[in-house]
């Protein structure tokens, strides 16, 4: 297990994420002092304001597994905007955990505007995160990713103009970054049920209502998805508990 936290709580920890971003990163055209790196993350480890960093913790060890950072401007082609992502890492070892996007969903959880990052190598990681390409310039690549809220209400528009695949995409990612929520993984089983992709909204309706039961809207859509997947018999039980929850429409 691992726990995010604000590395200006652990002071401690600056030297071996410093060596961290040395290691992935200290090579020409960027510094290859070590130093470098460590004074350059103890400099971003701020508690109030930015610059700012958060630390992955392993739990059974203590030890630093990951960072990323958060700072006014990473570019200075692109000063205008703000903020974006300094010094994302992740030990090479514990790769493919979900250390990074744990990070990157721990750093939007923080801010309240559209992020910004540029990266040469990890583009498709970033997008696979949920990130989109807004620029490609001659040296790098410039992403940006909205708040889950702005993301949320781009769907909300594109499920009422009755455009659910954009709706979906949207979705997806608003669910993976914020899988407590209800509201968007309800929309996101209406979506899928409007695109006739039933097992998947049948999958989202059973996690909100083994985790909600009183969310009768919820047991409604699932009675009727089971009914277009042709299970009527199972259907008429969840349709039955919406009507006593109060929804029949």
């Amino acid at each position: 297990m691992i726990s995010i936290e604000d590395l200006s709580d652990h002071p401690y920890l600056v030297p071996g994420i410093g060596l961290l971003r040395w290691q992935e990163c200290g090579h020409p055209p960027e510094p290859t002092d070590p130093q470098w790196w460590t004074d350059a993350t103890g400099r971003e480890a701020g508690r109030h304001g930015l610059p700012k960093t958060w630390v992955a913790i392993d739990d059974a060890t203590g030890g630093a597994v990951g960072a990323v950072g958060l700072g006014e401007f990473d570019i200075a082609e692109r000063r205008d905007r703000s903020p974006w992502i300094l010094g994302l890492i992740v030990a090479p070892e514990r790769r493919g955990e979900g250390i990074g996007r744990a990070l990157l969903s721990e750093v939007e959880r923080h801010t309240d505007t559209t992020l910004w990052a540029a990266t040469g190598q990890a583009v498709g990681y970033f997008r696979r995160c949920g990130w989109e390409v807004a620029e490609i310039l001659s040296h790098t690549t410039v992403l940006m990713k909205d708040t889950i809220l702005r993301r949320y209400e781009r769907a909300q528009l594109f499920f009422a103009a009755k455009d659910y695949s954009v709706a979906i995409g949207l979705l997806e990612g608003v669910v993976a970054d914020a899988p407590t929520e209800v509201a968007p993984r309800e929309l996101l089983a209406r979506a899928y049920y409007h695109s006739a992709r039933l097992r998947q909204a049948e999958r989202e309706l059973r996690w909100i209502v083994e985790r909600h039961p009183t969310e009768a809207y919820a047991h409604l859509m699932l009675g009727r998805t089971l009914q277009r997947l042709g299970r009527r018999e199972e259907a008429e039980s969840w349709l039955r508990i919406a009507a006593a929850l109060g929804a029949t429409t």
